[in-house]
């Protein structure tokens, strides 16, 4: 049961991303629309509790080579051409989202201000499997093309350091100073290792160590 979800999930993806191709719509409809025809509520070809624990396994693989794809469409001529409004939407318009969004959950709801940060923390994300595949098919100004490729790319990390930050304050795993201290050290392992790992595959790049096949 667990190959037949896998290979079937596999062989539908591939389908319908050439679907998508063919009718030039972003990717994002087709897979959702056949995510919800091909699983449980549907014809239950493609069972994911068949997979388990294996299921975070494959959702945390997926995760990284999307970010990693959507790291190598960057382009650092186009962060220098709009290089302050990128810079302000991975800020200032981070924390106008999240605060918007838990300011307005806790005049509607009245849930408790913690929850509610945590909720604002979850949708600052827009994500490269949103914006990719629009830019693609959207003829837009070189320079709002940058802009948007890049906040759509590295709001994801942004994204996920706040979301962390927020379960641990909500779930009072860690005291706000601790949480802080969390948070800090993640984003500065984070910078560090991703640094070195890009600096090291430019070595390997540069001077052929491994053959190009």
């Amino acid at each position: 049961e667990m190959l037949t979800t896998v290979v079937y999930a596999l062989v539908a993806g591939v389908l319908l991303m050439v679907l998508a191709r063919r009718l030039r719509v972003p990717a994002i409809v087709p897979l959702l629309l056949g995510g919800i025809a091909l699983g449980p509520f549907g014809l239950n070809l493609i069972r994911p509790a068949e997979l388990g624990s294996g299921l975070r396994t494959i959702v945390n693989c997926a995760v990284a080579i999307i970010l990693f794809e959507g790291g190598l469409t960057l382009d650092l001529e186009g962060f220098r051409k709009a290089s302050v409004m990128i810079r302000r939407l991975l800020t200032v318009g981070v924390l106008v989202t999240w605060f918007a969004t838990a300011g307005i959950l806790w005049l509607i709801f009245r849930f408790d201000p913690m929850f509610c940060l945590l909720a604002g923390s979850l949708v600052i994300v827009t994500g490269p499997t949103v914006i990719i595949p629009l830019l693609r098919r959207l003829r837009l100004k070189e320079n709002l093309h940058h802009i948007l490729l890049w906040e759509g790319v590295m709001i994801d990390a942004v994204g996920v350091f706040v979301a962390v930050f927020c379960f641990e304050l909500a779930t009072q795993q860690y005291s706000g100073n601790r949480a802080a201290v969390h948070f800090l050290f993640r984003f500065a392992v984070g910078a560090l290792v991703g640094i070195g790992i890009g600096l090291a595959a430019a070595q390997v790049i540069r001077h052929n160590w491994i053959h190009e096949e």
